[in-house]
């Protein structure tokens, strides 16, 4: 398994950072009744590791 890199940030530049939205994922939107299947499955994962 590829290991993961992180690089700290500070708070504020999290939130004034410019972040770019790929045209394939700008048409996405995500209803409620997904992001709690999206809950549920991230749940399940975490269970078995």
């Amino acid at each position: 398994m590829k290991a993961i890199h992180v690089d700290p940030k500070e708070i504020k530049n999290i939130f004034s950072d410019t972040y770019v939205i790929p045209d394939f994922q700008r048409p996405y939107s995500c209803e409620r009744h997904n992001a709690k299947n999206y809950g549920n499955i991230l749940f399940e994962f975490f269970e078995v590791i």
